[in-house]
């Protein structure tokens, strides 16, 4: 066992895990993945405290098991944190540069209890994926799905299919459930305004289809996009197609509001 300081990079995740191990009654064991421009990802596993202001990892093993989970990879723009009390993959959420929360995904879900919101977590005012400050890159539309995984699947495919992040014109992000509140709506239609292309993408069911008509009659949507089936999401798609073929499927499947 080794207890490692955690450097500045991870300072936000760490506390991340601090507020999740209050929520949760201190089960704290979560990877941290490093990452450097000349050396492999090194993915530590462990539970942090914080002592006169620094943040530590006491490492318990070396070991990532959802390197690769549901068709994702880590990179060094998006990192899949495991939390190995409880199997699951920790979702952070943050207001421009705060973090103001997190979802939990289990990986064996049991029935239909896939996820976990962490106490506190307003998700109605949130996107995943999106802080909601102005975009840093040249976006020209914007994606929006029910759940992180899909927008995830999304994102990491067109990202590969354009040749990295900075060359994707498109932002994917995700509105956690299909609700559409009227703060979401409120963010999606200032966009639209600001002429990006609005792309509402829910999954292929009921409740995905009165998403996609609730942001329609808000006047915040200009595309939408559906897998065409309701026995297949879009991260559903990615696993059965692999990120190149999904990419341009996603692509194809955009169609214009009205037409």
């Amino acid at each position: 066992m080794a207890i490692t300081q955690l450097n500045t990079a991870d300072f936000d995740y760490a506390m991340m895990l601090n507020v999740i191990n209050k929520a949760y009654k201190g089960k704290a064991d979560i990877t941290i993945t490093e990452y450097s421009t000349s050396a492999a990802p090194v993915v530590k596993v462990g539970s942090v405290f914080e002592d006169n202001g620094a943040i530590f990892l006491i490492e318990t093993a070396d070991y990532d098991p959802v390197a690769t989970y549901a068709g994702l990879t880590n990179s060094t723009t998006f990192y899949l944190y495991y939390d190995v009390s409880r199997n699951s993959i920790a979702l952070p959420y943050y207001y421009h540069s705060v973090y103001v929360g997190a979802q939990v995904r289990f990986i064996n879900p049991s029935g239909d209890h896939k996820v976990e919101t962490v106490p506190g977590t307003r998700t109605g005012l949130l996107f995943y994926g999106w802080n909601q400050d102005s975009f840093v890159t040249d976006i020209k539309g914007v994606i929006i799905t029910e759940g992180a995984f899909n927008s995830l699947a999304i994102q990491q495919s067109l990202d590969s299919l354009y040749g990295g992040i900075i060359n994707n014109p498109w932002k994917c992000i995700a509105a956690s459930g299909s609700g559409g509140t009227k703060h979401q709506l409120e963010k999606a239609k200032e966009l639209k305004d600001n002429k990006y292309k609005i792309v509402i993408a829910p999954d292929n069911d009921d409740a995905g289809f009165h998403m996609f008509k609730k942001f329609v009659k808000n006047e915040a949507a200009t595309h939408y996009a559906f897998t065409g089936t309701d026995k297949a999401d879009w991260n559903d798609m990615l696993i059965r197609l692999g990120k190149e073929k999904f990419a341009d499927f996603f692509l194809k499947s955009i169609k214009k509001v009205g037409k």
